[in-house]
């Protein structure tokens, strides 16, 4: 009887010891996990082909920070698989993003490349609108973002910087325009990046140029002026 009980408490325990991983899930990088955002209280592991899952759904917790869809999906907690808007908790319909004016034949392929392939585009009910199906499918990418995304998932910062690392707010539009510069734009597209020294409008406004380029612009006029008045 002693030995049967043993037995059975040994398999009970190994029963209980067995993890429960979660479902496949499309993060934005096929090889850093990182970028599938919080694993609660696990951690994630490899899944299928260029997807990743959580090691052990049971082991999650029950206090949630930086969770996003990838979390929900692979885990999903109460049976809600999408990431709440404060990412504490996963909610029963996804944050969709805003309406974006770049919906044409029918299809939103001409709204840009989506950073990853967690983000995707969707039709609004017209014939004019597109919008990301869902901005808290995976953690907001630092490269390849683009003015629509940015116009779909932010509601303040809805321009790309200048390399696309980051959604910001210039004051007069697109950090590819090629009007209307001020020095306050220049310096917030174009920072942390190859072009940073570019911090200061052209006399035109068409383009940014580096603060000693225009002090050498500057420089040169006084000596043509000078010369001008011997």
């Amino acid at each position: 009887m002693i030995k049967k009980l043993l037995i059975l408490s040994l398999s009970a325990a190994l029963i209980l010891a067995v993890a429960t991983p979660g479902a496949d899930v499309t993060c934005n990088s096929n090889t850093d996990s990182t970028t599938c955002g919080s694993a609660g209280a696990s951690t994630w592991t490899t899944g299928a082909t260029n997807k990743f899952k959580i090691a052990d759904c049971t082991a999650v917790g029950t206090s949630f920070t930086g969770v996003y869809d990838t979390f929900c999906t692979s885990c999903p907690q109460s049976g809600n698989s999408y990431a709440k808007a404060d990412l504490t908790g996963c909610g029963s319909a996804p944050v969709a993003g805003t309406n974006v004016a770049c919906q044409q034949g029918g299809t939103c392929t001409n709204c840009g490349n989506l950073p990853s392939q967690a983000f995707t585009w969707s039709k609004a009910g017209d014939t004019t609108n597109c919008f990301v199906a869902s901005c808290l499918a995976a953690p907001m990418p630092n490269s390849g973002l683009t003015d629509n995304l940015c116009n779909s998932c932010q509601k303040t910062n809805k321009f790309a910087n200048s390399y696309g690392t980051a959604c910001v707010n210039p004051a007069n539009g697109s950090c590819s325009r090629k009007t209307n510069w001020t020095d306050d734009d220049c310096k917030l597209c174009n920072a942390g990046g190859a072009n940073s020294a570019n911090v200061k409008a052209s006399a035109d406004k068409t383009s940014c140029i580096a603060s000693s380029t225009n002090s050498q612009v500057i420089a040169v006029s006084a000596l043509l002026i000078a010369s001008l008045l011997i």
